[in-house]
């Protein structure tokens, strides 16, 4: 709501002020409270609980109509949360820790669009879905880093404003742009000698000493994170049986490393994703369009027809066609 509710220095003091939201006083409290954690793993939104037994409240009368239900069942929540307001309805259920659905319904007299945020299965994604009726949008993703990325004006504007009951403060939007950073960073030209290196490990993971083997092995984890992205695109028809076995280990500790997503760690996964570098060829910058055009065409194993330095419109068409072409695959 901070990023909503700011004063602009300079603004003239006739500028309209910006939408009210639906306040969530006791869903609010219940998370400054302790009753939950809220964290990204994976991508994904987890909710944890923090304390034992449940609570229901109920307030009707004066002012906005709230409901709030929250049941432990281990460090599983079940949450149930509603307030209606003069600003319109807020609604928000999680069950299984990760299933989440928030929905927004402005009142009459507000200029917030109605919106809706669904987070299901892990193999189904999660959905942003804003308006109503005709002029209904929705914007679906596989994970939250994918929409973060993909969509970053949709989801500065509604998004994450519509999450922040849930989340607080936490500034996704700066987050999401930290994992942008480290995604170039270690994709760049300047990483190649890196990548010579983890390139001679991963041959000398096939030796036939195995003390030669397990040095690789160690030195190629001591890469942290960063190797994940490396590992994951190589061609597994070209390694042999203790390769493929060794490679397919490194990935799996790092992705079960658990914990909260920091920069590094969602990068190391996400640069092996077509998906992200598609994304990547809408940025501003040229040098990020160029290198999201050379990391396209390593991951796809051909050319793209995709120019960095086009005008944006020759741009968007093209990729438009891109996009076509890797949901295909």
């Amino acid at each position: 709501m901070a990023a909503v509710l700011a004063l602009w220095v300079g603004r003239p003091a006739a500028a309209a002020e910006p939408p009210k939201r639906v306040e969530t006083p006791q869903l609010s409290q219940a998370a400054a409270a302790g009753w939950f954690r809220t964290t990204i793993i994976s991508g994904r939104i987890v909710v944890q609980g923090r304390r034992f037994g449940s609570t229901i409240t109920q307030s009707r009368g004066e002012g906005p109509d709230e409901e709030f239900t929250i049941r432990m069942a281990g460090a599983v929540p079940s949450i149930s949360y509603k307030i209606s307001s003069t600003e319109g309805e807020f609604s928000l259920s999680i069950s299984s820790g990760d299933r989440i659905s928030i929905r927004q319904v402005p009142g009459d007299n507000s200029a917030l669009p109605q919106m809706e945020f669904r987070q299901s299965a892990a193999d189904e994604g999660i959905s942003l879905i804003v308006g109503r009726g005709g002029d209904q949008k929705t914007y679906a993703a596989k994970t939250l880093w994918h929409l973060l990325i993909g969509e970053a004006e949709v989801c500065s504007e509604h998004l994450l404003p519509l999450l922040e009951p849930l989340l607080g403060r936490h500034d996704l939007g700066a987050l999401a742009d930290q994992v942008v950073t480290v995604l170039v960073r270690n994709n760049t030209a300047a990483q190649k000698p890196e990548r010579e290196t983890w390139a001679k490990l991963v041959e000398q993971l096939g030796d036939d000493r195995f003390g030669r083997r397990e040095a690789a092995d160690r030195q190629l984890r001591a890469a942290g994170p960063r190797v994940v992205a490396f590992l994951a695109g190589l061609d597994r028809a070209g390694l042999d049986a203790e390769q493929h076995y060794r490679v397919a280990r490194i990935i799996r500790a790092f992705s079960d490393q658990g914990g909260q997503d920091t920069p590094e760690l969602a990068a190391s996964w996400l640069a092996a994703d077509p998906e992200i570098w598609l994304a990547l060829l809408a940025r501003d910058k040229e040098s990020t369009r160029r290198l999201a055009t050379q990391q396209l065409e390593v991951l796809l194993g051909a050319t793209i027809d995709f120019d960095p330095a086009a005008d944006e419109k020759t741009r968007k068409a093209q990729i438009e066609q891109l996009r076509l072409r890797i949901v295909k695959q």
